[in-house]
């Protein structure tokens, strides 16, 4: 009979572990919501195109927009003169930053400008690297004014027209 008892209480005891004990754990879950924000370290957008102005070809020769220490709309005419219609105005482009850092900035030194479609009358602008300020630089955060020049070559029976092109500035972070 006591071994009995014994059994009992065990059995008892378990059963009141099982209710109260085991049967209550359990496992909840709730959601958290995970986001992230990728942002560009560095864009670069065109503020200003290179416009060489309006020129008049003597001779022939070159028309330079030298911007290498800064800004500059002073164009060097060798065979051809300015006019006072439309003044040259340097190309800018502008680099943002999110924070401070070092980046490379180059560009095609060469590009064709036209009156219209592949045949037209052309004009080549080069010494862009030369006369801009690219390369190795150092941006602080925020936005950054870069200035691009470069040489137009204008023929002694150039075409009258409005010439366009593009130039493609690349900036490497």
């Amino acid at each position: 009979m006591k071994k009995l008892s014994k059994i009992l209480a065990v059995v008892v005891c378990l059963s009141v572990l099982g209710t109260f004990g085991v049967a209550n754990a359990g496992t909840r879950t709730a959601a958290m919501d995970v986001s992230a924000e990728v942002i560009d370290l560095v864009s670069a957008v065109t503020t200003t195109g290179l416009n060489f102005g309006s020129l008049i070809p003597i001779t022939g020769g070159n028309a330079t927009l030298d911007c290498s220490a800064g800004f500059s709309n002073a164009l060097a005419e060798d065979g051809v003169t300015i006019t006072t219609s439309t003044a040259p105005v340097a190309g800018v482009i502008t680099v943002t930053a999110a924070a401070a850092g070092n980046v490379t900035i180059t560009a095609t030194n060469s590009t064709q400008i036209r009156t219209g479609a592949l045949g037209s009358p052309s004009m080549t602008v080069d010494w862009i690297s030369d006369n801009s300020q690219l390369g190795a630089r150092v941006v602080a955060a925020g936005a950054n004014d870069f200035y691009v020049g470069g040489r137009l070559n204008v023929g002694a029976t150039q075409e009258a027209g409005t010439y366009t092109g593009t130039l493609t500035v690349t900036v490497t972070y």
